[in-house]
C-alpha cells in the first residue's frame, strides 16, 4: 500500500501531518447545497486503520467509510464532487462576476459555466458571495430566467442585503420597487433588510417609513424575527422615544428576539433624552436576558451617568466592568474622569488620571481643567498646582482662559479674608501674579471668558479694573465686560451690589445699553422685584435707550411678572406689529399671567400666535399651559397639548407628567392617568404620596377596585411614601361601597397601627359599611367611638346615619335614632316626628326650619332629601310633601323645571330618588292643570336626572336615571330615552296619556298634587 500524500485541488490545499492514512467518509446535510459530503479522517492507531481497512476481517464499521489513496485517480474524483469543491467553484464563479464588465452579456458568459441546470441554492450562493451591486442585478435577471421553480423573493432579499453591505439605500428602493413592478411580494425578511438598510446609512426617518409600510402588505412581527429588533433600533435612532419603548415593552413580554445593537441603542436615545433611570434599566434588562453587554455599552453607559451626574452608578458600572474582563480604554477613562470631577470623587479622580498616565494616554484639556477645576473648587492648593504644572510640561495641551479662570477663583475663595483690610490681602497678590502671566496680549474674548468663570463678583471687579487700568479697550467692549460682571452679581444674588456696581460703569464714563438695563431688569425680578424691574426699564429713556426687540421681551417678561396685563399685552402686540422677535420666555410669562386670571382662552391664543410667529415652545411653555388646563379642568386639551409636545420633540419632565396626572385623574381618565404612571415609573422619577393618593382616588370612583389596592400595596412597600390619613381613608370607603366589612375593619386596625388616627371621613364610610351588611350593632359602637373621642359628627355623617335607617328594620329604628341624637340633637327631634307620627304640625314646621337653618349651604339639599327618603320608607307621604314645600320655600331646591317655545323640562339632577319621584308626580300633575286650562303643550316634553361624572362607577345620578326609567314604566309613560339620563315626551303622546290618567289618582299623589296650590309653578 503507497504512502499517503497531501491531497490538493484547484485553489484548496490540506495538509496531513504525522504521515497518517485518511478515510473518506460520506455523509448528508441539511445544508444549502443538499450535496453528499465527505470528509477525511485520520487514524490516530494502527487499530484504527485496520478497522477500516477493506482487507481487513472486519465486516462493519460504525460510519459508512471509503478507504482511498489519496494518490488514487478515485481520490480525485471523489474531491470534485465534494460540497466544498462546490463552494469554491461558486466562489471563484462569484468572484468572476465581481470583476466582469456590467453587461448582460459578459454576465451570462459567466454565468453559463453553469450548464442549464442551475440550482435555486446555487443562485443564493453566488448572490450572496457577491460584492457588487451592479453585476448583482444582472445575476439576480439571469437566474430569474434560468432557474426553474425559484421563490423570486429570496433572490431579491440576498441582492437587497448586498446593497444593505455597500450602504446604497438608493439602489435598494429602486431593487424593491422593481421586485414590486415584476409582482413579487416581500416578505418580513425584505422589510427587516430594508429597515437595517436605512438605520446603517444614518437615515432613521426612512427606517420609520419602511417600518409604517409593512402592515400594507399584510406583513407581522413574530417573535424569532430579526425585523422587531431592527424596528426598536430604528425607532430609537430617530428620536421616537414613544414607538421606540413599546415596542420594546412588547418585545419583553412576547420574548423577542432583541440584538445588542437595539440595546445599545435604547441606551444612547435614553442618554440624550436625559432619561438615565431609562439607561439602567435597559442595561439591567440586558443581563435579565442573557445578553453581555460589549466594551461600546459600557462606554455609553458610562457617558450617560456622567451627563447626568450619577458618579455612583458610573463607579457600580465600572467595577461590573472590570469583574466582567474588559479592559478600559480612553473612553472609559474620559467618562470615569468627568463624572468624578463633577461630583468632587477626589480619590478616585486621581487614580484614573494616574492609570492614564502609567498607561501613557494623554489627556486633553477639557480632561486636565476638569481635574484642575475639581482641586481648585474644593481648596486642595497644592494638587491643583502640581495639575497646572503638568499641564504646562504635558506639551500636548497649555492653560486656557478657562485655566487661569479656576486659578483667580482658588486664592480668590480660599485665601481671602485671612489678613486684616489694611494690609494687601494675600489672594489681591496672587490674582495679580496670575493676571501678569497672562500678560498684555489679552483678547475681549479672553476678558469675557475669565469674567465668566468667575465666582465671586467682588473678584470679578478686581479683575475687570486690572484688565480696564492695563489695557485700553474700545467703549463698546468695555460696557460688555460691566455687563458680563453684572451678571455675576445677579448669580451671586447681590442685587445692592449690582447697583453699585452700576454707578461705578456711570462713575468710568461708560455709557449703558439696553441689554445692561435688561441684565438689571431680569436681575430684579430673580430675586423677587417685578416692580422694580419694570422701574429699570422705564429708566431707559432717560439714558437715550429705546426699546428694540431683545429689549421688549424682557419687558413683557418683567410686566407679565408683576402681573401688569395692560402694559404687557400692548408691548406684545407692539412688537406682533413691528415683527420684532420674540423668544419663548415672555410668551412663556404671558401665558402664566393670564393662566392666574383664569383667562384660559387667552392662554390658548398666545400658544397659537407663538406658533405662527415661529416661536418653539419649550418645556417651561408647555408646562405652563398644562397647568392651565389643570385649573381649567379641560383634559382634552391637555391632551392635546402633551401630543404636541412629544411631536416637537420636547422631552417631559416631571412638571409635565404632575400635571397629566392632575388632570387625568380629575376627569377620570383611567387609561390615559395609567400610562402616565408608567411612563413616570419607567423614568425613574420620584411618586409623591398625592400622586398615589390622586391614582386611587381615581380608580376608587370608576370602579377600579383591585388596581387601587394595588397602588396602596406599593405606597406600603416602598421606602418614600407610605400611606396617609386620607389613603386609609379612600381605601375604607372603597371597601365600605363593596359591602366588605372584614376589609374595611382590617384597613382600619392599619391606619391606627401605622400612627394615623381615623378622622370623621374613615369613621362615616365604615357606619355606612356597617350600614348595608345589617350590623346596626356596629353602628351604635362606632358612633360612640366617634363621640368618646371628641370628634364632632358632620352633616354627612348625619346623612349616612339617616340612609342607614333607610335601610334598618323596624325593630332597630330605636337604636339608630338614639344614634342620631348624639349626632344633632335638632336633626332626631326632626326623626321622632317621622317615626312616632306625631301630630302638630306647625312645631314640626318650626323644627324643621331651624335643623336646615342651622345647616351648611351644601349639605341642606342632601339632608332634605335624606329626610324626603325616610317619609317615603315610613310612608308618611304627607310629611314628605311638607319637607318638599320648605325646600321650595327656602330656595333649596331650585331650577326644578324650565319653559321655552319648543321644550318644557323637569330637572332631577342632584336630587335622591324618593324627592324624584314626588317631584315628577307635582310636575306631571302640572301638565294636567295645563292641559285642562286650554294651553298648548310645547312639541317635546323632556326629563334630565344627569349622567354623572365621566366613568364614574358610583355616580348618584346613573342610580336615579334607572329609578326613573322604572317607575314611568310603572306608569306607562311614553317617552324614550333620547341619551344617558334624559327622558323625552312628544306632545301628542304625552296629551293622550295625560287624558288617559283622568281622575285615577291614589289619595297620596291627590295630596302631592295640592302642593301645586300652594306653591307657585315656576318655583319648581
Amino acid at each position: 500500500m503507497s504512502q499517503p500524500y497531501p491531497l490538493c485541488y484547484s485553489s484548496l490545499c490540506f495538509s496531513f501531518h504525522g504521515r497518517k492514512p485518511f478515510t473518506i467518509t460520506k455523509f448528508h446535510s441539511k445544508t444549502l447545497l443538499r450535496a453528499p459530503r465527505f470528509t477525511f479522517q485520520a487514524f490516530n492507531t494502527l487499530h484504527d486503520a485496520k478497522l477500516n481497512d477493506p482487507d481487513s476481517n472486519s465486516s462493519s464499521s460504525s460510519k459508512p467509510s471509503i478507504w482511498v489513496n489519496l494518490r488514487s485517480p478515485r481520490a480525485k474524483n471523489l474531491w470534485k464532487i465534494s460540497p466544498n469543491a462546490r463552494s469554491s467553484f461558486l466562489n471563484n464563479l462569484a468572484k468572476s462576476l465581481d470583476s466582469c464588465n456590467p453587461t448582460e452579456k459578459h454576465v451570462s458568459e459567466t454565468l453559463n459555466l453553469l450548464g442549464d441546470d442551475v440550482s435555486e441554492r446555487d443562485a443564493v450562493f453566488i448572490l450572496n458571495a457577491m460584492v457588487n451591486p451592479g453585476t448583482a442585478i444582472l445575476a439576480l435577471r439571469y437566474f430569474q430566467q434560468k432557474v426553474k421553480h425559484v421563490k423570486h423573493v429570496n433572490l431579491y432579499n440576498v441582492t437587497l442585503k448586498l446593497f444593505r453591505a455597500v450602504r446604497d439605500f438608493q439602489g435598494a428602493e429602486k431593487l424593491f420597487d422593481e421586485m414590486l413592478q415584476r409582482g413579487v411580494d416581500p416578505d418580513i425578511i425584505t422589510f427587516s433588510t430594508m429597515i437595517r438598510s436605512a438605520s446603517l446609512c444614518s437615515l432613521p426617518h426612512k427606517a420609520t417609513e419602511w417600518i409604517e409600510k409593512m402592515s400594507s402588505f399584510g406583513i407581522e412581527l413574530e417573535p424569532n424575527d430579526n425585523a422587531a429588533s431592527y424596528m426598536i433600533y430604528a425607532y430609537a435612532h430617530s428620536g421616537n422615544a414613544d414607538m421606540a419603548l413599546q415596542l420594546y415593552d412588547r418585545a419583553k413580554a412576547e420574548k423577542w428576539r432583541v440584538h445588542m445593537e437595539t440595546f445599545l441603542a435604547l441606551i444612547k436615545m435614553c442618554g440624550i433624552l436625559n432619561n438615565f433611570g431609562g439607561c439602567l434599566s435597559v442595561y439591567n434588562d440586558m443581563k435579565v436576558l442573557g445578553v453581555k453587554p460589549n466594551l461600546v455599552t459600557y462606554n455609553n453607559l458610562l457617558y450617560a451617568m456622567e451627563r447626568g451626574k450619577r458618579a455612583l452608578d458610573v463607579k457600580a458600572i465600572y467595577e461590573e466592568m472590570i469583574n466582567n474582563g474588559f479592559s478600559p480604554n480612553r473612553r472609559t477613562y474620559a467618562a470615569l474622569l468627568r463624572a468624578y470631577c463633577k461630583a468632587r470623587f477626589r480619590e478616585d479622580a486621581l487614580r484614573v488620571y494616574k492609570e492614564m498616565t502609567e498607561k501613557g494616554m494623554n489627556l486633553d484639556i477639557i480632561l486636565y481643567n476638569s481635574l484642575f477645576d475639581m482641586y481648585a473648587d474644593v481648596g486642595y492648593m497644592d494638587e491643583a498646582i502640581a495639575i497646572f504644572e503638568d499641564m504646562k510640561s504635558s506639551g500636548t495641551c497649555q492653560p486656557d482662559s478657562f485655566t487661569y479662570s479656576c486659578l483667580i477663583n482658588m486664592y480668590s475663595s480660599h485665601l481671602k479674608h485671612t489678613e486684616s483690610l489694611e494690609s494687601t490681602s494675600p489672594w489681591e497678590q496672587h490674582v495679580s501674579t496670575i493676571l501678569n502671566d497672562v500678560g498684555d496680549k489679552v483678547s475681549e474674548g479672553d476678558v469675557v471668558f475669565i469674567l465668566k468663570r468667575m465666582l465671586d463678583p467682588n473678584t470679578a471687579s478686581f479683575v475687570l479694573r486690572y484688565f480696564l487700568d492695563k489695557i485700553k479697550f474700545p467703549r463698546d467692549k468695555e460696557v460688555i465686560f460691566y455687563i458680563v460682571t453684572l451678571k455675576l452679581f445677579r448669580k451671586s444674588r447681590d442685587f445692592e451690589g449690582a447697583k453699585k456696581f452700576f454707578d461705578e460703569m456711570l462713575q468710568r464714563g461708560i455709557q449703558p445699553t439696553n441689554l445692561t438695563f435688561s441684565t438689571m431688569g431680569n436681575f430684579a425680578i430673580a430675586s423677587g422685584f417685578p416692580n422694580i424691574a419694570v422701574e429699570w426699564f422705564e429708566k431707559m429713556s432717560g439714558f437715550g435707550c429705546e426699546p428694540d426687540g431683545t429689549t421688549c421681551s424682557d419687558m413683557i417678561y418683567a410686566y407679565a411678572c408683576a402681573n401688569n396685563p395692560d402694559k404687557a399685552q400692548n408691548l406684545y402686540d407692539r412688537a406682533k406689529a413691528e415683527k420684532w422677535c420674540l423668544d419663548v420666555v415672555p410668551i412663556s410669562a404671558l401665558i402664566k399671567m393670564y393662566a392666574k386670571s383664569r383667562n384660559f382662552d387667552k392662554c390658548l391664543k398666545i400658544y397659537e400666535e407663538m406658533k405662527v410667529m415661529g416661536v418653539k415652545p419649550d418645556v417651561t411653555t408647555y408646562n405652563t399651559l398644562l397647568v392651565a388646563m389643570v385649573k381649567a379642568k379641560n383634559h382634552r386639551q391637555a391632551k392635546t397639548i402633551y401630543e404636541e409636545m412629544k411631536s416637537n420633540g420636547v422631552p417631559p419632565d416631571f412638571i409635565t407628567y404632575a400635571s397629566l396626572l392632575d388632570v387625568y385623574t380629575r376627569a377620570q381618565c383611567i387609561e390615559d392617568a395609567l400610562d402616565v404612571y408608567k411612563k413616570m415609573k419607567w423614568s425613574g422619577m420620584f411618586m409623591t404620596v398625592d400622586f398615589y393618593n390622586k391614582l386611587i382616588y381615581m380608580c376608587a370612583n370608576v370602579g377600579y377596585v383591585d388596581k387601587a389596592v394595588e397602588f396602596f400595596d406599593e405606597m406600603k412597600s416602598s421606602n418614600t411614601c407610605q400611606p396617609n390619613s386620607w389613603t386609609f381613608s379612600t381605601i375604607v370607603t372603597i371597601y365600605s361601597r363593596s359591602g366588605k366589612v372584614s376589609e374595611a375593619e382590617e384597613i382600619l386596625n392599619e391606619m391606627i397601627q401605622s400612627g394615623c388616627q381615623p378622622n370623621i371621613f374613615v369613621l362615616t364610610s365604615l357606619v355606612q359599611c356597617y350600614g348595608k351588611a345589617k350590623q346596626t350593632d356596629d353602628v351604635v359602637k362606632t358612633v360612640n367611638k366617634l363621640v368618646e373621642s371628641g370628634i364632632v359628627p358632620n352633616e354627612h355623617f348625619c346623612c349616612c346615619l339617616l340612609n342607614i335607617l333607610t335601610q334598618a328594620p323596624k325593630e332597630e329604628l330605636g337604636k339608630l335614632t338614639d344614634c342620631i341624637e348624639k349626632a344633632n340633637t335638632k336633626l332626631a327631634t326632626v326623626v321622632r316626628y317621622l317615626l312616632e307620627e306625631q301630630e302638630g304640625d306647625g312645631d314640626f314646621r318650626k323644627d324643621t326650619i331651624e335643623l336646615l337653618n342651622s345647616t351648611d349651604f351644601e349639605q341642606k339639599k342632601p339632608l332634605c332629601n335624606c329626610l324626603i327618603d325616610l317619609c317615603i320608607k315610613l310612608n308618611v307621604v304627607e310629611r314628605a310633601c311638607d319637607l318638599l314645600e320648605l325646600g321650595l320655600i327656602l330656595e333649596i331646591y331650585t331650577n326644578l323645571q324650565s319653559r321655552s317655545q319648543t321644550l318644557w323640562s323637569l330637572n332631577l339632577t342632584s336630587l335622591s330618588a324618593g324627592v324624584a319621584i314626588i317631584v315628577l308626580h307635582v310636575w306631571i300633575n302640572d301638565l294636567s292643570k295645563a292641559l285642562e286650562s286650554g294651553e298648548d303643550l310645547p312639541p317635546l316634553l323632556g326629563i334630565y336626572t344627569g349622567q354623572g361624572k365621566r366613568k364614574r362607577k358610583y355616580s348618584s345620578n346613573k342610580r336615579l336615571a334607572s329609578v326613573l326609567e322604572l317607575h314611568l314604566k310603572e306608569l306607562n309613560a311614553p317617552f324614550h330615552e333620547s341619551d344617558a339620563g334624559r327622558f323625552l315626551f312628544t306632545n301628542t303622546a304625552a296629551k293622550s296619556w295625560l287624558q288617559s290618567r283622568g281622575s285615577s289618582s291614589t289619595e297620596s299623589v291627590a295630596r302631592l298634587n295640592s302642593l301645586v296650590l300652594g306653591v307657585p309653578t315656576m318655583a319648581l
